[in-house]
């Protein structure tokens, strides 16, 4: 598999201010999300008076 990524001058790019404080950054960090189904959960919740 060939590699396909563009190094990127970044003297002359426009989103280089966003790259560096990411770089920069000690504890880098990254979301991750996803679907859940919580149908069952708030029918416990709501059965129990938590809510």
């Amino acid at each position: 598999m060939a590699n396909t990524y563009q190094e990127i001058d970044e003297t002359t790019w426009k989103r280089a201010i966003h790259c560096s404080v990411f770089r920069n950054s000690l504890e880098p960090a990254f979301c991750v999300t996803f679907e859940l189904d919580i149908t069952n959960f708030l029918q416990t919740v709501k059965e129990r008076g938590y809510s």
